[in-house]
């Protein structure tokens, strides 16, 4: 997509205009011990760290811009201004970009159609390659790191139904021809295949996946990979804490627990409904209940894990708390505390 800072582009009409959009994002890396540069960037010795953020959240706000413009059928954005400025509150300094664009559509040029023509050409070729590969295979562990490397590499989409399909590691077939580790190294390999492929597509299926009844350990790696694609979704997040499962409540606390590089206005809206004590409200502690026995009436406590305790033991012998949590555990209590600090900072310059 064509993008400029002038009203016109050289030698093409405009044959429709659309309304202008802005679109905002605010830089927040690591938030809690540094959120945003801070003024040593201009002056110490990170301004090559000042640098390459800023670029990134530039890089953001026009991203933004352009699937806007994809949403509106335009191929070509122009008249695009950004506005950068350092917003500070509570200690901390951070970054806003505002951009704003007036999405066109342009006139076609032959020459365009013919390359289209082209990449559609190799396009099939690859997508037939692929779909050869899935033909021969009942799952991805069938096939050579070589060929998975492939369709990884191809982004395309239908390899997707693929991935799902070999998410039940459980299978018997599955743990008589192979060992746990290359399973899951193997559907790691296979999760890559995100990166390339457009943002909406990889979080639909990745936090999904997550809501599925499968092996915690293939869980972990959606979950890992998530983090690691920068693909963390507050909002999709919400969902998983709705699960009735404390695996999955556990997989949201993991992401939420994590920074993004980005703050959007729907990731303050989402963390909003987490705000306060709102979260803490997705993990209560196991009821205590009275049951009777020679020496009298005890009160205790169900663990996760099955075995029953005392109403003063605050932790079960398996190490997990009245909420299922173990020591090595991100708890909802730190989770809270994340959460409101993030939000007082992003509300406290969010723009009016």
């Amino acid at each position: 997509m064509i993008v400029t800072t002038t009203d016109n582009i050289d030698g093409r009409n405009i044959i429709r205009y659309f309304d202008p959009v802005t679109k905002s994002v605010v830089l927040g890396s690591n938030v809690i011990a540094d959120f945003g540069a801070g003024l040593t960037d201009f002056f110490g010795g990170r301004s090559n760290n000042y640098e390459s953020r800023l670029q990134l959240i530039n890089e953001n706000a026009l991203d933004m811009l352009k699937k806007h413009a994809k949403r509106l059928k335009a191929n070509a954005i122009v008249g695009v201004k950004i506005d950068v400025g350092e917003i500070s509150g509570g200690g901390k300094n951070m970054f806003m970009v505002t951009v704003v664009g007036t999405p066109v559509i342009l006139d076609v040029k032959q020459n365009q159609i013919q390359q289209r023509k082209v990449i559609d050409h190799q396009s099939i070729n690859t997508k037939i390659k692929v779909k050869r590969l899935m033909a021969s295979s009942d799952n991805i562990y069938q096939l050579t790191n070589e060929q998975l490397l492939y369709a990884v590499e191809s982004g395309i989409p239908e390899f997707i139904p693929h991935i799902e399909q070999s998410l039940d590691i459980e299978n018997p077939t599955l743990k008589n021809a192979f060992d746990l580790e290359s399973l899951i190294g193997k559907l790691k390999n296979s999760l890559l295949i995100f990166d390339r492929l457009p943002v909406d597509i990889a979080k639909d299926n990745l936090y999904s996946w997550l809501l599925q009844d499968i092996h915690f350990r293939v869980k972990s790696t959606i979950s890992n990979t998530i983090i690691e694609l920068e693909l963390v979704d507050y909002e999709k997040s919400l969902k998983l804490l709705d699960s009735k499962d404390v695996i999955n409540k556990k997989h949201a606390l993991k992401i939420l627990n994590t920074d993004k590089n980005i703050y959007s206005e729907n990731d303050l809206k989402a963390l909003k409904k987490l705000q306060d004590s709102n979260l803490l409200h997705f993990f209560p502690n196991s009821e205590i209940f009275e049951t009777k026995g020679i020496f009298g009436t005890k009160r205790i406590w169900k663990c996760t894990c099955g075995a029953t305790n005392s109403e003063i033991d605050l932790r079960c012998a398996c190490g997990r708390d009245l909420q299922g949590f173990r020591l090595d555990e991100i708890t909802p209590c730190h989770v809270q505390e994340i959460i409101n600090e993030k939000i007082n900072l992003l509300e406290l310059n969010s723009p009016k």
